[in-house]
């Protein structure tokens, strides 16, 4: 089975999670065949397109690919020649998909109003696992560009399937018109029931660290110094009663860590079965990087999650603690660990179970979707 997956290529270890949770579920929908990846880098989108075509000829640009490529698609939007025909079916999996300008997304005019959409009726397309990425103090404001929703709308439309892992893509969807499933991201899927963290009495805290506690500020005037002598000193405490490792997911979190001044060790998983044999034996952790609370909850390690937008809402949607990072105090942050920590136990049961029932709701919609008994 040939199967398209829209996705991000190497730019850190979250997005393979999600992919990694998804084509275990693929895999077990089309247990009868082999499946077979396409996998398209949404951040570099001309390369869904072959080599004679011109769209392709605009990653050679050293500047203006994504201008380019969206002219050159308008203007040889005929000239495709089966290039997305030829695979049966698409996926979108899991990332943001909808946030204040997406309509401008370097993706959506070379792979969807160009490409996916038009072939629509011929090819089956799922949108599987997407969420919504809004400032979170903007959370009520959400979606007012009507281009936005425009776009949203064709996209959804397209699908043969919408799943969210968060409330308000969710709902935001169903106030479209369109019909919805609400499942937690599919990176809880990434490591397989069967790695669920053995019984921790004496791992470590994991610390995932990023300046400001996310990706943008959103406009919100984070204040990244108070959030690195906030994430210092929760460090500091929990030293005199526990062992604590750095979680990096890339090389700039890596460097990130010598930031807060503090010797400690780290570690760095490079695919998503280094990830769980890295991390399994953790008691708890403390995440900047929301897709960690999500890999870590799939392997029964609950966790902390402190963020600056709506992408706390995927982590809230399976149970664990989050934290605005402008609300996050030391004391508040360490009451919630040790929360954590006591109930871990607790946790990695209840988590368990909820792997358990989300891949099998997964493989049950997808089969629904695609036709496959």
């Amino acid at each position: 089975m040939d199967i398209g997956l829209i996705t991000t290529v190497e730019t850190n270890i979250g997005d393979d999670l999600i992919r990694v949770g998804l084509q275990r579920v693929l895999e077990t929908v089309y247990a009868r065949q082999s499946c077979q990846y396409r996998l398209i880098d949404k951040h570099r989108p001309w390369r869904a397109y072959p080599y004679w075509h011109p769209v392709r000829w605009v990653g050679a640009l050293p500047l203006g690919r994504v201008r380019a490529g969206n002219m050159a698609s308008r203007i040889f939007s005929g000239l495709h020649d089966g290039v997305f025909q030829r695979t049966p079916l698409w996926i979108y999996c899991g990332t943001p998909i909808m946030w204040d300008g997406c309509f401008r997304a370097e993706w959506a005019e070379l792979l969807w109003t160009h490409g996916l959409h038009r072939v629509s009726e011929e090819v089956t397309i799922l949108n599987i696992a997407s969420g919504a990425s809004f400032a979170w103090e903007g959370r009520d404001r959400a979606l007012q560009d009507d281009r936005d929703r425009a776009y949203l709308s064709r996209l959804f439309g397209a699908c043969r399937l919408n799943t969210f892992r968060d409330p308000l893509a969710h709902r935001v969807a169903i106030d479209m018109g369109f019909e919805s499933h609400l499942l937690p991201c599919a990176a809880l899927l990434a490591a397989g029931n069967e790695t669920v963290a053995a019984a921790a009495t004496d791992g470590p805290i994991l610390c995932n660290y990023m300046p400001g506690a996310g990706h943008h500020e959103f406009g919100q005037a984070i204040g990244r110094v108070a959030w690195r002598d906030t994430m210092r000193e929760l460090i500091q405490r929990l030293q005199t009663r526990y062992p604590v490792v750095f979680l990096c997911h890339n090389h700039e979190e890596w460097k990130w860590c010598d930031d807060l001044g503090i010797e400690l060790p780290k570690i760095w998983p490079r695919h998503a079965g280094e990830y769980a044999a890295l991390v399994r034996h953790a008691r708890a952790a403390v995440c900047n990087r929301l897709h960690a609370s999500v890999a870590l909850a799939g392997m029964g390690i609950p966790s902390v999650a402190v963020g600056v937008d709506t992408r706390m809402l995927m982590v809230d949607e399976i149970g664990l603690p989050t934290c605005y990072v402008k609300e996050a105090s030391v004391d508040d942050l360490e009451s919630q660990l040790e929360g954590v920590v006591a109930g871990a136990a607790e946790q990695r049961d209840r988590l368990h179970e909820l792997s358990c029932r989300t891949f099998e709701r997964y493989v049950a919609l997808v089969g629904d979707a695609t036709q496959v008994r």
